[in-house]
């Protein structure tokens, strides 16, 4: 563990890139403790995504000067909406320091214990996910750097025959900062930002939307810290599958969304110093913030608020009754959910496919023990969260929590067991991919969970208080309830550490681990890559089947590619060169190398990864000839220098 020292700077770096850019705007809208930073979270990423398009347009490159810019302008319209509205504000009661503390101590538990299972998964800072989708997002990383452009709109990497293209780039343009600031390696920076998101962004999250739905003890609060960190399908499985940089952000900050449209919707309920406008826009920006991050963020938004809008459509067409304003709300509620079933049925995406055989049961029961997509059932979670849908039906309160909890599993149930019209018609908007929706699973069932586990507390401390030992010895009560809850959070924080985190953990480690048998760029070929600034000048552009990892050697080397991912659109120049130059006759090949600028090849004869690859089969079984001299050789892996032109 002693390596991931090197980590701090650029976790420190993460962490207050990820909170200071919209903390003078969260402070200004009079918002205050958990609520504050929860605010000033998605204030930031709202302001790294606007000055991502901003800058390109009016001419700046990438780094924190336009986010500097665009949070002060942010924090300017926040000052005008409060000098706007100067009514005093009911002022209220300050939180005792013995909860905020135990809000502290409930948020230090959850970052240990994520940071835990992501440590022993990834095991090492340089590590990286090899997987297809991380080749894009290093490049893209790369990309970002190389060109000083971060705008979604401008994302061409992978279509350099385009003027534009569009893709979420609010993480990698997140990534960049860090190494812009840190000047360490992308998958460095790219674990670092990961971590944050993970065991910072997440648990304060999730923390603050599970807020309202228990009463507020030292012993509730630190329970649902140790619950914030039992669920296997976020952040964990999203480590394991993909791998999913940008929902990775986009579901961690759904939490903070729905948070704030609860308390928006119900702030008739509040004792708060924070206006219901405040409540409203920071409900806008959380929405933009988890939009930019990956766009799928509105139809999770849609799913899970759904029927807490029900709920309010429904109490606000009582309290108006039968008349002519009570209809047109009727109205407008249905015109709502037609242009709402519109939008999602208009949503076009790739079909991720099925590549695993749960049936239409089978997926409801893992979703149900919350263990999608994975047979090691999380038995002792489950029963706090199926213990929690019992107590909020019973007590006829936050029913809507429930409702959205099963909305999940059953969209999660059609994309894991179903196939054809049906399935795509529900989720295709998440690609038809249950692992994304799967994550979607602990915002939900958080909350329940955390109700349940705040009565079991209730119940032990009871117990504890009338407990009469039949011998001399005896204790203050006080102690006595002390010593008894302390044995029920260690039950609860030893209960949620079963089967389920050791099957995460094995399964992130057999996507990160770096060595001779790693599917996409093997220890080998990663320390080929790392010298690529000491063996090759500043201006080479390398070619390589990525099928074999090459690719990568721009995020870890620095140098331009000419594939920059596994697969593109290019040239048929480009295409022409990566099927056939291996059987071109030397004038052949040094006029296409020369038109495209490639100076270096990069050849291995590991197994390409899936298998795939046969589109750059000219540039496979490379030797030395006239053409090519060898320049640097790691193992397998070679890189030879075009030099016979």
């Amino acid at each position: 563990m002693i390596i991931w020292l090197q980590i701090i700077p650029a976790l420190i770096v993460a962490t207050a890139v990820s909170l200071l850019p919209g903390l003078a705007t969260a402070w200004l809208l009079r918002l205050r403790g958990l609520t504050l930073v929860v605010a000033a979270i998605a204030a930031s990423f709202v302001a790294i995504a606007l000055a991502s398009v901003a800058a390109p347009a009016i001419g700046m490159s990438w780094g924190i000067l336009p986010v500097a810019i665009v949070s002060a302008a942010l924090a300017l319209f926040a000052l005008v909406v409060r000098l706007l509205d100067r009514r005093e504000i009911e002022a209220r009661p300050k939180t005792p320091r013995s909860l905020r503390f135990a809000t502290f101590a409930a948020f230090a538990v959850a970052a240990g214990l994520i940071s835990f299972v992501l440590l022993k998964g990834v095991g090492g800072p340089q590590n990286f996910s090899q997987s297809y989708d991380s080749v894009f997002h290093l490049n893209a990383v790369a990309w970002i750097l190389e060109t000083g452009n971060a705008s979604p709109f401008s994302m061409t990497m992978t279509v350099p025959e385009q003027d534009s293209s569009f893709y979420p780039t609010l993480w990698h343009a997140t990534v960049a900062l860090v190494v812009q600031f840190t000047g360490a390696s992308i998958p460095l920076a790219t674990n670092a930002l990961s971590m944050s998101i993970s065991a910072f962004i997440w648990p304060a999250a999730i923390l603050f939307f599970a807020r309202p739905f228990y009463r507020a003890t030292i012993p509730n609060i630190l329970a649902a810290g140790i619950l914030a960190a039992a669920f296997s399908a976020f952040p964990y499985r999203l480590f394991a599958w993909g791998i999913l940089y940008p929902n990775l952000l986009s579901v961690a900050l759904l939490p903070i969304v729905l948070g704030f449209l609860h308390l928006a919707l119900r702030h008739h309920q509040l004792h708060s110093t924070a206006r219901i406008g405040a409540l409203w826009i920071a409900f806008a920006g959380s929405l933009g913030a988890a939009t930019l991050a990956h766009p799928n963020a509105i139809l999770s938004v849609a799913a899970l608020a759904a029927p807490l809008l029900v709920v309010v459509a429904r109490e606000n067409f009582r309290r108006f009754g039968r008349t002519p304003i009570s209809w047109w709300r009727f109205a407008g509620v249905c015109i709502a959910l037609l242009v709402g079933i519109a939008f999602w049925r208009s949503i076009s995406t790739s079909d991720s496919g099925r590549d695993f055989p749960p049936t239409p049961l089978s997926a409801f029961f893992g979703a149900l023990t919350n263990s999608p997509i994975t047979s090691a059932h999380a038995w002792f979670v489950t029963v706090f969260v199926l213990t929690g849908v019992m107590l909020l039906l019973l007590a006829r309160r936050h029913r809507w929590l429930v409702a959205s909890y099963f909305v999940v599993v059953l969209l999660y149930t059609i994309s894991a067991g179903l196939d054809g019209p049906f399935r795509d018609f529900f989720t295709v908007g998440w690609y038809n991919d249950a692992n994304r929706i799967a994550a979607l699973l602990p915002v939900a069932a958080m909350p329940l969970a955390v109700r349940a586990a705040t009565e079991f507390i209730a119940l032990i401390q009871v117990g504890a208080t009338t407990w009469r030992p039949s011998t001399d010895f005896s204790l203050k009560p006080i102690i006595v309830q002390a010593i008894a809850v302390a044995l029920a959070l260690l039950l609860l924080l030893t209960g949620t550490r079963g089967t389920s985190m050791e099957s995460s953990t094995r399964d992130i480690r057999k996507m990160f681990t770096l060595d001779k048998r790693s599917k996409l760029v093997s220890a080998e070929e990663f320390k080929l890559y790392s010298r690529l600034q000491e063996t090759t000048p500043s201006t080479a552009v390398i070619a390589g089947n990525p099928w074999n990892g090459s690719s990568l050697a721009f995020a870890l080397g620095q140098r331009t590619v000419l594939f920059p991912h596994l697969k593109g659109v290019y040239s048929p120049e480009t295409i022409g060169f990566a099927l056939h130059f291996r059987e071109m006759d030397a004038a052949e090949a040094c006029e296409v190398t020369e038109e495209l600028g490639v100076t270096h090849i990069i050849g291995s004869s590991d197994p390409s990864y899936e298998n795939g690859g046969g589109e750059y089969a000219g540039l496979d079984d490379l030797r030395e000839d006239p053409l090519l001299e060898e320049v640097d050789r790691e193992g397998d892996a070679v890189l030879y220098r075009i030099s016979g032109c």
